[in-house]
């Protein structure tokens, strides 16, 4: 690995452009134009896919590295969390990211996965739930009751009298989804008009 694409994405790690690290590792794999090195950095290559939700991209990258590259516990680590993502093991993937050894270098970017996928998390629990324990919701995100308590919080979710139950107010609908609900009805009454 040489040149100016080693150091874009470095760059990216570095100013924690989470977004930018897989497309600049995606770019140098291409001019390079060989096989992955076993010093190929596939830990940050597939955790910069699994934030921007490449999971397919993520799996190839695991498909295209040596295997001497896949036997080094980094590299394993961030293919274990793939494998629960990929299998939608959603209580298991916090397991995957706190009990792996990780490389210093790598720490931020899983710091910045998780808090992507406890974002996630939140909203799903928004769009499911109208109340959920806090210990539901405590496995659901991987966290401690008190991390929970302080998510919940941000959310506008209240804590019910009995202190064990969130109330989980869910987020006004977003314009696209507004215009969507109105194209439906929209559509909704040209079909029965057009069955009058």
């Amino acid at each position: 690995m040489d040149g100016q694409g080693l150091d874009h994405w470095q760059i990216a790690l570095h100013r924690e452009e989470w977004t930018q690290v897989a497309p600049h590792l995606d770019s140098l794999e291409l001019e390079l134009g060989r096989a992955l090195s076993n010093n190929w950095p596939v830990d940050v290559h597939i955790l910069g896919h699994i934030y921007n939700g490449d999971l397919a991209d993520a799996r190839f990258v695991w498909k295209r590295a040596p295997k001497a590259a896949q036997q080094v516990a980094s590299n394993q680590a961030a293919f274990v969390l793939l494998q629960h993502l990929w299998n939608k093991e959603y209580q298991t993937r916090w397991h995957a990211i706190n009990s792996q050894h990780w490389r210093p270098e790598t720490v931020p970017l899983v710091i910045a996965v998780a808090s992507k996928l406890r974002g996630q998390t939140l909203d799903l629990i928004s769009g499911a739930y109208t109340s959920i324990t806090v210990e539901k919701a405590s496995t659901f995100l991987g966290c401690s009751a008190d991390d929970t308590l302080k998510a919940a919080r941000s959310q506008q979710w209240e804590l019910a009298e009995d202190g064990a139950t969130l109330k989980v107010t869910r987020p006004p609908p977003s314009q696209t989804e507004r215009s969507s609900i109105k194209q439906l009805q929209h559509l909704s009454q040209y079909v029965l008009r057009l069955e009058a």
